[in-house]
């Protein structure tokens, strides 16, 4: 990993997460064999994970209720492991969690602990990153977190709860932009599982509700997350024709996705067929078409003239050009600072969403492809 830092407070912030990492020896999170600098540029040495992020998997296919229960086990057994030595990771999400090795039985591997950060404050890893300042990615933060409240384990359970809903439901609980998502997780209810799968197991919904508590105190432990999932993978099994089935309820579909009916609280899943076209405006690296196409969408780059025919905007330009096409009525996804005021006036404009300008290719990608669909399935309703 390289990053660029400029300053001594950089610098010991990008030590600090090689020393929070490489504290914790477990086969679920990423082993750290070295850090250093040269120059302006600071560097750790990994291991060499080869796979793809949980991300950008379930944008290529959906994986079955026993990945889903296995994947969400072992990300829980891991994390009731660092809790046990006081870290709070923070920022689990999707793309901070890796599948390893072998395609049919991956090893589930948690990377990124740059907003770890240690309970104890113990004085060999420091606390420049702190409990009591806004971050993460909000749409797996817990309500406390987007309050900059004291954060501790049942911050982590809240976000794999979300991450675990949209393993099942095709997106997470909540979705919007940053500063909607924000109050959703404070102060709004989320959708339960079995109103977009209503064959859901009980358990599996009881489950990710309390994860999804608002109060932490309310939120199960990762212990206790992991052996829930154990137990309801060991009661699957799989019949002749392909379903899988809960030993002593009714037959559950192996992609329970395509019987949900999920509304624009919750974005509905990614087609991988290439039946989308995004028209890309501004300065974005070749990254950012590459993930386009990852998800199934066709992009063509600073051409006006495709406007009247494409399903969704991707734009990095000045404000005022925005307003021009949010006019035009197809969804505009941009780019933000990661500062609340842009973001409100971004909402005001109108734009479909806002993304941070350092996300990585694969979630704006993802934030693209979900107003695409949303576009579509608008003009296939007729406008409704």
């Amino acid at each position: 990993k390289l990053v660029a830092v400029d300053g001594e407070l950089p610098r010991a912030r990008f030590g600090r997460e090689a020393r929070l990492a490489s504290s914790v020896d477990h086969p679920g999170i990423v082993r750290v064999y070295d850090v250093g600098d040269r120059e302006a540029v600071c560097y750790l040495v990994m291991e060499l994970l080869t796979g793809t992020t949980l991300a950008a998997a379930i944008v290529r296919d959906q994986p079955t209720l026993s990945r889903t229960l296995a994947i969400a086990g072992d990300v829980a057994e891991t994390m009731s492991f660092a809790h046990g030595r006081g870290l709070v990771h923070r920022d689990l999400k999707p793309d901070n969690i890796f599948l390893h090795g072998d395609a049919m039985n991956p090893r589930t591997v948690i990377i990124d602990f740059g907003l770890a950060f240690a309970l104890e404050g113990d004085a060999d890893v420091g606390r420049l990153t702190h409990g009591d300042v806004i971050a993460g990615t909000p749409a797996y933060m817990s309500p406390e977190q987007t309050r900059a409240g004291p954060l501790g384990p049942p911050s982590d359970v809240y976000a794999l709860g979300c991450i675990l809903f949209e393993l099942l439901a095709g997106a997470p609980p909540f979705d919007g932009p940053a500063a909607v998502l924000l109050s959703q997780h404070a102060f709004a209810a989320p959708r339960r599982l079995r109103e977009v799968w209503s064959e859901a197991p009980i358990a599996l919904d009881d489950l990710i509700d309390t994860m999804l508590a608002k109060a932490p105190d309310g939120r199960p432990s990762m212990a206790s997350v992991a052996a829930t999932c154990r137990g309801l993978g060991a009661k699957l099994i799989t019949t002749d024709d392909g379903v899988q089935t809960l030993r002593d309820r009714s037959a559950v579909a192996m992609s329970p996705r395509s019987a949900r009916a999920i509304s624009r609280v919750a974005a509905p899943e990614i087609e991988t067929a290439p039946t989308a076209w995004v028209l890309v405006l501004g300065a974005l690296p070749d990254d950012v078409l590459l993930a386009l196409a990852a998800c199934g969408l066709s992009a063509v780059r600073d051409r006006i003239d495709a406007l009247p025919g494409c399903d969704a905007i991707l734009a990095a330009v000045a404000p005022g050009e925005l307003a021009a096409l949010v006019a035009r009525g197809v969804p505009v996804v941009t780019l933000h600072d990661r500062s609340l005021a842009p973001v409100i006036e971004l909402i005001r404009l109108g734009v479909a969403d806002a993304v941070p300008s350092n996300a990585d290719p694969a979630t704006i990608a993802r934030k693209v492809a979900r107003a695409a669909r949303w576009h579509r399935e608008f003009k296939a309703t007729g406008g409704v």
